[in-house]
């Protein structure tokens, strides 16, 4: 009666929860069918007690029967020492023949021996039943125990399974204020019919009682959604921060890949133009190559050495190279700026000589030099834009009037 009572409360607070938490439907579930399952039980158990009984009955029955099978040997014996002692009586007091009495003894033996045989039989056949339902019964009783040891492992199981329910629900009230709400409801709502029931309260003060109970109990239901539903607006707020964040290291990345693979490019396009930078690339490659092989135990240590002694030597035989080119373009830049500032000293020169002679581009070549000298005095903020402006048109009066 414990472990129902445990379980239709177990049952009743899960129905309730239900109406907020969706796992509770499955706890209702399978207390539900833990409850179909412990009726199957008692009903197997009462068939067994039920066929128990007829098997005791009919045991009974069989006894009593023998008891009068036993009896009625008996009395057939009885029968039999009576008709021989009549007929000894008769031989010696009415001169019986001696053929005649044996004959009268022997079918009277003969009777009784076929109803004592009779009786055997049909004792014989009775045990033979007797044995066959004491084996049932035997049986039953085994069956009996077993489903008695199986319904108690039930029990105990079930009693282990309210237990860890009502430990989860503890623990989920810790962290679900409804629930914890609904559950301490409940419970007020048990405590008052216990004291309804046993008198203390009366019906009208009861139901006053769980009036304001209701009352006060959906008040804080709306206030505990309210809240959850700001709870589940914030984790919707976290979940997209999360995923922006999420799409932003995706991007990042993308730019990170982007950029090596702009390195990469950058370094291949270096490559085309720079031998020296081309051949340190590419003996990197190959020192890496040796590297793994050796590790792999596809060369032994005297071939990786010797491997990398050549790539060493082919290195340094490109570095020479590349310094003897770059000596060479060096040399071609150097002659190349020279013959820039023979070319601007000429230039001078020839400016010189046409400024001496050319009274109009001497005029030009000053006029640019002192816009030039105002621009720069301007946009270092030496004088500021008004008279920078007024300096331009005094400037370009001058030029004008000289032309």
């Amino acid at each position: 009666m414990a472990g129902t009572d445990l379980l239709e409360r177990a049952v009743f607070e899960a129905a309730i929860s239900d109406q907020a938490s969706g796992p509770a439907r499955a706890v209702t579930q399978a207390f539900a069918n833990m409850a179909a399952g412990a009726e199957k039980v008692a009903r197997a158990q009462e068939e067994l007690v039920t066929s128990s009984s007829r098997g005791a009955d009919a045991l009974r029955r069989r006894y009593l029967d023998e008891e009068k099978l036993a009896a009625k040997s008996e009395q057939a014996q009885r029968k039999l020492a009576a008709v021989i002692r009549d007929v000894d009586k008769a031989r010696r007091e009415e001169g019986l023949a001696e053929a005649d009495a044996a004959a009268i003894t022997a079918r009277a033996t003969a009777e009784a021996e076929k109803a004592i045989r009779v009786a055997q039989e049909r004792i014989a056949r009775e045990n033979a039943q007797m044995r066959a339902l004491q084996q049932a019964s035997a049986a039953a009783e085994a069956a009996t125990r077993s489903e008695a040891d199986l319904s108690r492992a039930r029990s105990e199981a079930l009693a282990g399974i309210v237990s860890q329910t009502k430990a989860l629900g503890d623990l989920r009230a810790r962290y679900d204020p409804l629930f914890a709400a609904q559950r301490q409801h409940l419970a007020a709502l048990r405590d008052i019919s216990e004291l309804e029931k046993a008198g203390t309260l009366t019906t009208e003060r009861a139901a006053a009682i769980r009036a304001r109970l209701v009352a006060s109990y959906r008040e804080e239901k709306e206030e505990l959604v309210s809240l959850a539903a700001l709870d589940r607006q914030r984790d919707t707020a976290l979940r997209e921060q999360a995923r922006a964040a999420e799409e932003a290291a995706q991007a990042l990345q993308r730019v990170v890949t982007s950029a090596a693979n702009y390195g990469q490019a950058l370094g291949n396009l270096r490559a085309r133009y720079d031998p020296l930078y081309a051949a340190q690339r590419q003996h990197r490659q190959a020192m890496q190559e040796v590297a793994t092989l050796e590790k792999a135990g596809a060369l032994t240590a005297e071939q990786a050495a010797a491997s990398r002694a050549r790539l060493g030597a082919a290195l340094r035989t490109a570095q020479q190279e590349a310094s003897g080119l770059a000596a060479i373009e060096r040399q071609q830049a150097q002659a190349s700026a020279e013959a820039k500032r023979a070319s601007d000293q000429q230039g001078a020169a020839l400016d010189q000589l046409r400024g001496r002679y050319s009274p109009l581009f001497a005029a030009a070549q000053q006029y640019r030099q002192e816009l030039k000298l105002l621009a720069d005095a301007e946009k270092a903020g030496a004088i500021a834009a008004a008279d920078a402006a007024q300096l331009r048109s005094q400037v370009k009066s001058g030029f004008a009037d000289q032309v």
